[in-house]
């Protein structure tokens, strides 16, 4: 299949079915080995100067199927920031603007490091859900040979990693602790089995000190509004080869698709699916999503990108973590089924129980008055 865009300078991504690669310099793609039927593209400009166009097409069988998608130029927007530095800043400190550009929420997760000869990059972003999504698959594939074995086989990774974990609850800075894995394992585990206030923020190699294996965005919006604005959509990103668990090693971490916090009114618990890009939201419970890219990095460019959750296997484990979800909601609102009342991040029901709070009264007490009023 044969896409052409104009303009052709821009080199936009261009996805469709779980298939997703970039135009070349005369604004020409092709994608090959797509199923026969009606397929939804969508182009996107890297940069932001072109507005995002999705566009229907019917793919013919055994043939190329000519489509042409024309972006229109975004409006610019000029914005302003004041920003005040703590007063120990060194002088040309870097300063950055990140999160909740182009209407993407907070999260926001950056990695800086010398590109190797092979580097290889993975990119997640999970859906209805919060940082701590990814404490466990993460924890397995860097700290647990039974699902990274890695760990035992080569040399490079053997002397384990470096976690540092922050404590999201605590909002007047960044208060985090650095483990070392194997060594301090059960308390990295202590810490990370509680998704809600302990998050993974960063991972490194303990035997090549300046490596930088993962970053994982920690902003939780509950946190900076004050009240329930929606799920924190949480993204990592991973190096992965070589030094680092290969590829394959983070595959079965995600099977697992374990329980996390979120879903529907941001106040469940439901198993977080494994997913291709560009897939929509669930109308069942909108069940927690995770997608993965993966990239090859050349000259500081993103190359040869992969949709890690596209191929077949992965519909077994969609089906079985739907099959967890559904046994899941057959509990409603009882035991784990929704969160804790610490977590609850729609107000009605804290209101609710606040107001309840003030009807109850201790048997004693009622007693003691009751006995006072009869010898009246």
């Amino acid at each position: 299949m044969m896409l052409c865009l104009v303009p052709p300078w821009i080199e936009p991504t261009v996805t469709t079915a779980g298939s997703m690669g970039f135009t070349d310099g005369q604004g020409a793609f092709r994608l090959e080995q797509l199923a026969p039927g009606q397929h939804n593209f969508a182009a996107l400009d890297p940069t932001g100067a072109h507005q995002p166009i999705q566009q229907g097409a019917v793919v013919a069988a055994d043939s190329a199927t000519p489509v042409t998608l024309a972006l229109t130029p975004a409006a610019p927007v000029q914005a302003s920031f004041e920003v005040t530095l703590p007063s120990d800043t060194p002088a040309g400190a870097i300063v950055r603007v990140i999160g909740n550009v182009r209407g993407l929420g907070p999260a926001s997760a950056e990695l800086e490091f010398e590109e190797r000869p092979n580097e290889a990059v993975m990119v997640l972003a999970a859906d209805k859900t919060e940082p701590g999504a990814f404490n466990l698959p993460l924890y397995l594939a860097f700290a647990d040979p039974m699902y990274s074995p890695g760990l035992l086989l080569s040399d490079s990774l053997h002397r384990g990693f470096r976690f540092k974990i922050m404590d999201v609850d605590h909002t007047e800075g960044n208060r985090t602790i650095t483990l070392d894995a194997p060594e301090r394992l059960y308390d990295i585990a202590a810490l990370l089995r509680d998704t809600h206030r302990y998050v993974i923020e960063s991972i490194w190699s303990r035997r090549y000190a300046d490596e930088q294996a993962a970053a994982v965005s920690t902003s939780r919006l509950r946190n900076i509004a004050g009240k329930y604005v929606g799920k924190d959509d949480p993204v990592a990103v991973v190096r992965v080869q070589r030094i680092f668990p290969a590829t394959e090693e983070f595959g079965p971490p995600f099977a697992v698709a374990q329980y996390v916090a979120g879903d529907t009114r941001g106040s469940h618990n439901l198993p977080l699916m494994p997913v291709p890009i560009n897939t929509p939201a669930s109308t069942y419970f909108c069940c927690p999503m995770v997608s993965a890219l993966g990239f090859s990095v050349h000259d500081a460019r993103l190359t040869a990108v992969t949709d890690l959750f596209a191929d077949p296997f992965w519909q077994h484990v969609r089906d079985q973590a739907a099959a967890k979800a559904m046994d899941m909601r057959r509990q409603g609102f009882f035991g784990p089924a929704m969160l804790p009342m610490s977590e609850l991040e729609y107000g009605g029901i804290v209101t609710k129980l606040a107001g309840l709070d003030q009807e109850f009264v201790v048997n004693g007490a009622e007693a003691a008055v009751g006995v006072t009023k009869s010898g009246d």
